[in-house]
């Protein structure tokens, strides 16, 4: 993470992969906190907590002036009603991360004209597309609300979607049949 030049400490970090404009924005803000702190030549480090009250990360964030923004939504879905990859790509899903092939083209890993969904070939494959607005994707969750007697009313997003079905009240199964 660093070396010492003379008696100056310098942080040096490494990445995988070279960095994207916006990610080279954001460590320059990043590097500015360790800056602030570097070991001392010949001391061993330790870590000293100058706050009024007993160490928490919350008090931490208020001493460092974090804003950390909780969304409730995506906390839904650690509750074990689906086997934890299906929750894992949820959580992916809501926190917008999962790797559509429109997201890819952002990433500078596909061209703008292989974006389109292999589905429908109609528009981009984006998360919200791909997992609602699709015409195959739609008639998946028409079948499965009809399914479980429930009825689905049009949202503008996959997370509004998702609040939504996770507020109705689930009056029977699925069938075996």
């Amino acid at each position: 993470m660093g070396w010492f030049e003379g008696s100056l400490w310098k942080w040096t970090l490494a990445w995988k992969r070279e960095l994207r404009q916006n990610e080279v924005q954001q460590l320059d803000e990043m590097i500015a906190l360790p800056s602030q702190q570097c070991p001392k030549h010949g001391q061993d480090d330790n870590i000293l907590w100058k706050g009024n009250t007993i160490y928490s990360v919350k008090e931490l964030q208020k001493h460092v002036n974090l804003e950390v923004e909780i969304d409730s939504l995506v906390c839904t879905v650690w509750k074990k009603l689906a086997p934890p990859k299906v929750e894992f790509f949820m959580w992916l899903a809501l926190l917008g991360r999962l790797n559509t092939r429109q997201r890819l083209c952002d990433k500078g890993l596909l061209q703008e004209d292989q974006t389109i969904c292999l589905l429908c070939s109609l528009q981009p494959e984006s998360l919200d597309h791909i997992l609602l607005l699709c015409s195959y994707s739609q008639q998946v969750w028409i079948s499965l609300a009809a399914e479980l007697g429930q009825s689905l009313t049009a949202a503008a997003s996959f997370n509004e979607h998702y609040e939504r079905w996770m507020a109705k009240t689930w009056r029977r199964g699925l069938s075996t049949g």
